[in-house]
């Protein structure tokens, strides 16, 4: 959510602020409620972006992952052709289960019928917290053999088929960093996917 990249910092700063009504519920009354540096993203959205060196627009719709948002993944590929996928996963998740539970997300997507062609990226997103400590590798991809970073070895990505392993690439991004659509990380990203699009195992486009 947002109005430009330039705003991005500013939005997500009050994206995560608790809201008054959340204040006033009681532990009695209250559900799940958002754990520190966690963002409740209101809804789905769609945008055009500009890849004058790749393609010359990019249609994008920028899906939440949160539980009720879950329920209606299927519904969009199911309605609309979805030529790839970039799926952010946190970096420095530390809960077990939302780890299990998006290496159940990543697996599942890649062997949907309606998706078996395309091309997946998977974001790990450092933190804001974080880029100083591993600033030099924010916007990069990682090493030639990604499957060694912990957290993919948790995502159970050393394991996937190779049907589908050849499609997915794995980025280590602090997605806060980003400055537009120009952006060296960003770009890696899109070109991953262009490549991925062009395969003739693919769409061949």
């Amino acid at each position: 959510m947002g109005l430009d990249w330039k705003s991005i910092r500013k939005d997500m700063a009050e994206m995560r602020k608790p809201q008054e009504s959340e204040k006033q519920l009681t532990d009695e009354h209250a559900g799940p409620t958002l754990q520190k540096g966690e963002t409740e993203d209101p809804g789905y959205h769609y945008e055009e972006l500009s890849f004058p060196r790749l393609f010359s627009t990019c249609g994008m719709w920028d899906i939440p992952g949160t539980e009720p948002m879950q329920r209606v993944w299927a519904c969009f590929y199911h309605a609309i052709k979805i030529h790839g996928v970039i799926f952010v996963v946190n970096y420095s998740e530390k809960a077990v289960e939302r780890i299990e539970q998006a290496r159940k997300q990543i697996h599942f997507l890649m062997n949907e019928d309606e998706l078996r062609m395309a091309p997946f990226a998977v974001i790990l997103n450092v933190q804001q917290d974080e880029g100083k400590e591993i600033k030099e590798s924010t916007k990069a991809k990682l090493p030639n053999d990604p499957y060694k970073e912990e957290l993919c070895y948790k995502l159970d990505l050393h394991n996937l088929h190779h049907t589908c392993r050849s499609r997915l690439q794995v980025f280590k991004i602090n997605v806060l960093d980003l400055t537009g659509e120009n952006d060296k990380a960003i770009y890696e990203v899109m070109e991953h996917m262009k490549r991925g699009l062009g395969d003739s195992k693919s769409y061949g486009m």
